[in-house]
C-alpha cells in the first residue's frame, strides 16, 4: 500500500530544489506574483491555456472553478473525475516536453517538492512561463490559493474559500476530538516511516487534538525502529491505504507491538491515501474525517 504515497503524492527523493535570492517587495506590482522560488512572474493578462504538473495543483484549480482552462495534467491528476479528460503531459518527474510544447500553455504550474529541478530548467528554457508553489503546510495551501485567486483574478473567490476553510477548521480545533493522545501516522511499514515534524499531515494530527509521536522529529519524515514505537506506545495508528488493515496486518511484521495501546485497543484508522497525502483543498475534508473518526472512537 505504502505505492500510494510515493505515487499519489510528491515526497521524491529528486525534487525541484532551486535556491533564489528574491528581488526587492516594494518593487511588486499589481500585475507581478511571487512564486515560492522567491521570482517575480509578470501577468500582463489572465492565463487562458494552463498546465498542472502536480495533482494538488489540479485540485485547486478545480475548486477555484477553472476548469476550463486546464488543457494538460499528469497522469497522477486523477481528481476531480473530470481531470481525467485532459491532456496528459508525463508524469511529475517525467515531463513531455514535446507534449507540452504542442499544447502552448499559457502558464505551467509545478510544485517545489514533487517536481524535478531539470523539468524546470529545461521548460525555462523552452521558453514556458513557470509559476512554482511549494504548499508544505496547511497555511501554504491557503497561500496557494491566493497565489492562484491574484493570477486568475479571483481573489474573492479565493479568500471566500480560504474563510470556509479557516472557519471549519476552528470549529474542529474548539472540539479537539483527540484530547492530547498520541499517534502515529504510518507512510510506509516496511520500512517504518511516520509523518513527522514540518509536514502538513502533522498539523492535521495536532488540529484534531492529537500528539504526533514524530512530531519533534528533525526531518519531515523519519524512519522509525520497532522499539521507537513500543516506547512511545501510541493510542492511535493512522494508515493511508484502500485496503481493508486490521490489527494482524501489523502484528504479521511487528509481533512485538501487541502490548501497544493502539493494538490492544484495536484504535487503527484507515484513511483515503489521495485525501490525506495531497497537500491541496481537501485538507479540510481529510481533518473532518478523522476528528469524526476520533469521536467515534471516544464514544464507545
Amino acid at each position: 500500500w505504502s505505492k500510494y504515497f510515493f505515487c499519489a503524492l510528491f515526497f521524491v527523493t529528486s525534487v525541484l530544489n532551486i535556491s533564489c535570492v528574491k528581488e526587492n517587495k516594494t518593487s511588486l506590482k499589481k500585475n507581478l506574483i511571487e512564486d515560492d522560488l522567491g521570482n517575480l512572474i509578470e501577468f500582463k493578462k489572465i492565463p487562458q491555456r494552463i498546465i498542472s504538473a502536480a495533482p494538488n495543483l489540479t485540485e485547486i484549480l478545480f475548486k477555484l472553478g477553472l476548469r476550463n482552462k486546464i488543457i494538460g495534467r499528469t497522469s497522477y491528476c486523477n481528481f476531480p473525475p473530470e481531470a481525467e479528460s485532459k491532456e496528459i503531459i508525463g508524469d511529475m518527474l517525467n515531463l513531455n516536453f514535446e507534449k507540452i510544447l504542442e499544447l502552448k500553455p499559457d502558464l505551467l504550474l509545478m510544485t517545489v517538492e514533487g517536481n524535478a529541478k531539470d523539468s524546470y530548467d529545461k521548460l525555462i528554457s523552452l521558453g514556458v512561463k513557470v509559476f512554482v508553489s511549494n504548499p508544505r503546510d496547511l497555511e501554504g495551501i491557503n497561500k496557494t490559493i491566493l497565489d492562484f485567486g491574484k493570477i486568475f483574478n479571483i481573489e474573492s473567490v479565493a479568500d471566500n474559500l480560504i474563510k470556509n476553510y479557516n472557519l471549519r477548521r476552528e470549529k474542529i480545533i474548539n472540539l479537539s476530538p483527540g484530547k492530547n493522545r498520541k499517534a502515529m501516522f504510518i507512510v510506509s511499514l516496511i520500512p517504518l516511516m511516520l509523518a513527522g515534524n514540518r509536514t502538513f499531515i502533522n498539523e492535521m494530527l495536532t488540529t484534531v487534538g492529537l500528539k504526533n509521536i514524530a512530531g519533534e522529529s528533525i526531518v519531515p519524515y523519519p524512519l522509525y525502529n520497532r522499539e521507537e514505537v513500543i516506547n512511545q506506545n501510541p493510542d492511535f495508528i493512522i494508515i493511508p491505504s484502500r485496503n481493508k488493515i486490521d490489527r494482524k496486518y501489523f502484528l504479521d511484521e511487528y509481533k512485538e507491538w501487541i502490548n501497544l495501546k493502539a493494538i490492544r485497543n484495536n484504535r487503527i484508522i484507515v484513511v483515503e491515501p489521495d485525501i490525506f497525502l495531497r497537500p491541496g483543498p481537501r485538507y479540510i475534508e481529510a481533518i473532518e474525517y478523522l476528528s469524526d473518526e476520533l469521536k467515534n472512537f471516544m464514544s464507545k
